[in-house]
Protein backbone atom coordinates (compact mmCIF):
# COMPACT_ATOMS: atom_id res chain seq x y z
CA UNK A 1 0.00 0.00 0.00
CA UNK A 2 1.45 3.21 -1.05
CA UNK A 3 1.79 6.21 1.46
CA UNK A 4 -1.34 8.05 -0.60
CA UNK A 5 -3.36 5.20 0.06
CA UNK A 6 -2.86 5.60 4.14
CA UNK A 7 -5.07 7.56 6.44
CA UNK A 8 -2.87 10.01 8.28
CA UNK A 9 -4.06 7.00 11.54
CA UNK A 10 -2.93 4.04 10.05
CA UNK A 11 0.32 5.96 8.46
CA UNK A 12 1.20 6.86 12.60
CA UNK A 13 -0.16 3.23 13.29
CA UNK A 14 2.83 1.79 10.98
CA UNK A 15 5.28 4.63 11.60
CA UNK A 16 4.90 3.53 15.63
CA UNK A 17 5.81 -0.21 14.52
CA UNK A 18 8.17 0.93 12.54
CA UNK A 19 10.04 3.36 15.10
CA UNK A 20 9.66 0.05 17.68
CA UNK A 21 11.97 -2.10 15.84
CA UNK A 22 14.56 0.27 15.38
CA UNK A 23 15.69 0.52 18.88
CA UNK A 24 16.01 -3.62 18.76
CA UNK A 25 17.83 -3.53 15.34
CA UNK A 26 19.98 -1.02 16.07
CA UNK A 27 20.81 -2.66 19.74
CA UNK A 28 21.60 -6.05 17.86
CA UNK A 29 23.94 -4.14 15.13
CA UNK A 30 26.10 -2.30 17.80
CA UNK A 31 26.52 -5.29 19.77
CA UNK A 32 27.71 -7.09 16.64
CA UNK A 33 29.79 -3.90 15.19
CA UNK A 34 32.00 -4.44 18.91
CA UNK A 35 32.26 -7.88 18.99
CA UNK A 36 35.18 -10.38 17.65
CA UNK A 37 33.10 -11.44 14.41
CA UNK A 38 34.49 -12.05 10.94
CA UNK A 39 35.55 -8.20 9.03
CA UNK A 40 33.07 -8.91 6.33
CA UNK A 41 30.38 -9.06 9.01
CA UNK A 42 31.85 -6.25 11.59
CA UNK A 43 31.93 -4.47 8.21
CA UNK A 44 28.38 -4.81 7.54
CA UNK A 45 27.16 -3.83 10.94
CA UNK A 46 29.00 -1.10 10.77
CA UNK A 47 28.22 -0.01 7.64
CA UNK A 48 24.57 -0.08 8.62
CA UNK A 49 25.00 2.14 11.48
CA UNK A 50 26.45 4.74 9.70
CA UNK A 51 23.82 5.02 6.79
CA UNK A 52 21.62 5.26 10.05
CA UNK A 53 23.05 8.23 11.56
CA UNK A 54 23.09 10.04 8.23
CA UNK A 55 19.60 8.99 6.42
CA UNK A 56 17.86 11.87 7.41
CA UNK A 57 19.22 14.72 5.23
CA UNK A 58 17.53 13.91 1.69
CA UNK A 59 13.84 13.58 3.54
CA UNK A 60 14.61 16.75 5.95
CA UNK A 61 14.96 18.88 2.56
CA UNK A 62 11.73 17.33 1.35
CA UNK A 63 9.98 18.84 4.21
CA UNK A 64 11.58 22.28 3.91
CA UNK A 65 9.92 22.67 0.76
CA UNK A 66 6.59 21.03 1.61
CA UNK A 67 6.88 17.94 -0.70
CA UNK A 68 5.50 15.69 2.21
CA UNK A 69 3.91 16.17 5.63
CA UNK A 70 5.95 15.43 8.96
CA UNK A 71 3.80 12.69 9.50
CA UNK A 72 4.82 11.35 5.99
CA UNK A 73 8.72 12.34 6.76
CA UNK A 74 8.57 10.29 10.26
CA UNK A 75 7.15 7.37 8.35
CA UNK A 76 9.48 7.53 5.13
CA UNK A 77 12.72 7.79 7.84
CA UNK A 78 11.38 4.79 9.82
CA UNK A 79 10.58 2.70 6.94
CA UNK A 80 13.99 3.25 5.54
CA UNK A 81 16.08 2.73 7.99
CA UNK A 82 14.24 -0.15 9.32
CA UNK A 83 14.88 -1.62 5.58
CA UNK A 84 18.71 -0.97 6.13
CA UNK A 85 18.75 -2.33 9.12
CA UNK A 86 17.00 -5.47 8.21
CA UNK A 87 18.75 -6.14 4.98
CA UNK A 88 22.14 -5.60 7.45
CA UNK A 89 20.74 -8.40 10.12
CA UNK A 90 19.55 -10.75 6.84
CA UNK A 91 23.10 -10.67 5.32
CA UNK A 92 24.91 -11.59 8.62
CA UNK A 93 21.74 -14.26 9.41
CA UNK A 94 22.51 -15.93 5.85
CA UNK A 95 26.38 -15.86 5.98
CA UNK A 96 28.88 -18.60 6.02
CA UNK A 97 30.22 -16.73 9.79
CA UNK A 98 30.88 -17.76 13.30
CA UNK A 99 26.96 -19.33 14.63
CA UNK A 100 26.53 -17.52 17.60
CA UNK A 101 26.45 -13.96 15.03
CA UNK A 102 23.90 -15.88 13.02
CA UNK A 103 21.85 -16.21 16.23
CA UNK A 104 22.04 -13.25 16.85
CA UNK A 105 20.74 -11.70 13.58
CA UNK A 106 17.94 -14.19 13.30
CA UNK A 107 16.56 -14.06 17.13
CA UNK A 108 16.72 -10.25 16.23
CA UNK A 109 14.95 -10.92 12.94
CA UNK A 110 12.55 -12.67 14.46
CA UNK A 111 11.26 -10.60 17.17
CA UNK A 112 10.70 -8.26 14.23
CA UNK A 113 8.25 -10.70 12.78
CA UNK A 114 6.56 -10.87 16.10
CA UNK A 115 6.02 -6.93 16.53
CA UNK A 116 4.65 -6.31 12.96
CA UNK A 117 3.48 -9.23 11.22
CA UNK A 118 -0.25 -9.00 12.55
CA UNK A 119 -1.27 -11.92 9.91
CA UNK A 120 0.17 -14.54 12.99
CA UNK A 121 -2.42 -13.05 15.39
CA UNK A 122 -5.45 -12.55 13.38
CA UNK A 123 -8.59 -13.59 15.04
CA UNK A 124 -7.32 -12.85 18.53
CA UNK A 125 -8.27 -9.30 18.99
CA UNK A 126 -11.38 -7.50 19.27
CA UNK A 127 -10.86 -4.19 17.53
CA UNK A 128 -12.89 -1.70 19.47
CA UNK A 129 -14.19 2.18 18.43
CA UNK A 130 -13.03 4.78 20.99
CA UNK A 131 -15.16 7.80 20.37
CA UNK A 132 -16.85 10.73 22.36
CA UNK A 133 -18.88 10.14 25.80
CA UNK A 134 -22.30 9.62 25.66
CA UNK A 135 -23.72 12.46 28.04
CA UNK A 136 -26.67 11.33 30.06
CA UNK A 137 -27.84 13.12 33.49
CA UNK A 138 -26.71 11.19 36.09
CA UNK A 139 -29.96 9.78 38.74
CA UNK A 140 -30.14 11.36 41.80
CA UNK A 141 -29.40 10.07 44.96
CA UNK A 142 -30.82 8.94 48.64
CA UNK A 143 -30.54 12.80 48.91
CA UNK A 144 -32.41 14.00 46.08
CA UNK A 145 -29.21 15.53 44.13
CA UNK A 146 -27.50 13.15 41.76
CA UNK A 147 -25.00 10.90 43.27
CA UNK A 148 -21.51 11.92 43.74
CA UNK A 149 -19.07 10.73 41.05
CA UNK A 150 -21.73 9.08 38.95
CA UNK A 151 -21.41 11.27 35.60
CA UNK A 152 -22.62 9.63 32.49
CA UNK A 153 -20.87 7.36 30.60
CA UNK A 154 -17.48 7.45 29.31
CA UNK A 155 -15.65 5.93 26.37
CA UNK A 156 -16.93 2.72 24.86
CA UNK A 157 -15.55 -0.54 25.96
CA UNK A 158 -16.19 -4.38 25.01
CA UNK A 159 -18.71 -6.47 27.07
CA UNK A 160 -17.83 -9.96 26.24
CA UNK A 161 -19.84 -13.05 27.53
CA UNK A 162 -18.60 -16.16 28.15
CA UNK A 163 -20.73 -18.91 29.04
CA UNK A 164 -22.34 -21.98 27.85
CA UNK A 165 -25.52 -20.56 26.71
CA UNK A 166 -23.79 -17.32 25.14
CA UNK A 167 -25.42 -16.89 21.62
CA UNK A 168 -22.08 -18.33 19.12
CA UNK A 169 -20.93 -15.76 16.66
CA UNK A 170 -23.17 -13.11 18.09
CA UNK A 171 -22.34 -9.38 18.38
CA UNK A 172 -25.51 -7.48 20.62
CA UNK A 173 -25.86 -3.87 19.84
CA UNK A 174 -27.54 -2.95 23.07
CA UNK A 175 -25.98 -0.03 25.12
CA UNK A 176 -24.85 -1.82 28.08
CA UNK A 177 -22.54 -0.45 31.11
CA UNK A 178 -20.80 -2.23 34.54
CA UNK A 179 -24.48 -2.03 36.33
CA UNK A 180 -25.30 -4.06 33.24
CA UNK A 181 -24.51 -6.94 34.74
CA UNK A 182 -25.86 -6.66 38.14
CA UNK A 183 -29.13 -6.11 36.52
CA UNK A 184 -28.92 -9.25 35.31
CA UNK A 185 -28.38 -10.69 38.41
CA UNK A 186 -31.22 -9.00 40.30
CA UNK A 187 -33.47 -9.62 37.36
CA UNK A 188 -32.32 -13.83 37.47
CA UNK A 189 -33.05 -13.53 41.38
CA UNK A 190 -35.49 -11.35 41.81
CA UNK A 191 -33.80 -9.56 43.73
CA UNK A 192 -35.27 -6.00 42.93
CA UNK A 193 -32.96 -2.47 42.39
CA UNK A 194 -30.91 -1.19 44.51
CA UNK A 195 -32.21 1.99 44.65
CA UNK A 196 -30.08 5.72 45.89
CA UNK A 197 -28.82 6.61 42.35
CA UNK A 198 -27.46 2.93 41.55
CA UNK A 199 -27.65 2.97 37.50
CA UNK A 200 -28.56 -0.77 37.76
CA UNK A 201 -32.09 0.97 37.96
CA UNK A 202 -31.65 2.34 33.61
CA UNK A 203 -28.56 -0.15 32.68
CA UNK A 204 -29.17 -1.89 29.50
CA UNK A 205 -30.37 -5.91 29.59
CA UNK A 206 -27.83 -8.48 28.89
CA UNK A 207 -30.55 -10.81 27.66
CA UNK A 208 -29.82 -10.49 23.97
CA UNK A 209 -26.16 -11.95 24.37
CA UNK A 210 -27.70 -15.33 25.91
CA UNK A 211 -29.78 -18.16 24.79
CA UNK A 212 -31.55 -20.21 27.43
CA UNK A 213 -34.01 -21.91 25.10
CA UNK A 214 -31.15 -24.11 23.58
CA UNK A 215 -31.94 -27.22 24.92
CA UNK A 216 -31.00 -29.53 22.29
CA UNK A 217 -27.68 -29.16 22.92
CA UNK A 218 -26.71 -29.26 26.71
CA UNK A 219 -23.02 -27.97 25.81
CA UNK A 220 -21.57 -30.51 28.60
CA UNK A 221 -17.60 -29.75 28.48
CA UNK A 222 -15.31 -32.33 30.93
CA UNK A 223 -12.35 -32.05 31.92
CA UNK A 224 -9.87 -33.97 33.05
CA UNK A 225 -9.08 -32.95 36.22
CA UNK A 226 -5.18 -33.26 36.40
CA UNK A 227 -4.50 -32.40 32.58
CA UNK A 228 -7.08 -30.22 31.78
CA UNK A 229 -8.02 -31.84 28.55
CA UNK A 230 -11.60 -32.52 26.95
CA UNK A 231 -12.51 -36.20 28.24
CA UNK A 232 -16.41 -35.44 26.85
CA UNK A 233 -17.99 -33.36 25.09
CA UNK A 234 -21.47 -33.29 23.35
CA UNK A 235 -21.72 -32.74 19.86
CA UNK A 236 -23.01 -28.86 18.80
Amino acid sequence: MENDDLTEQQLQHQTEMLTRRLPIARAALEKIAKGQWAPEILKIARDALNTLETLNALDALKVFYRKMSAQEYEHSVAERKTAIASTALETIANAETDPGVRKLARETLEEFSVLSDGEKFKGFFLGVQQDEPILTTPLNGSAGKPAWGRCGYGTRMPLLVVSPFAKRNHVDHTLTDQTSVLRFIEDNWSLGRIGGGSTDAIAGRLNGLFDFDDSASARKLILDPATGTVINKDSE
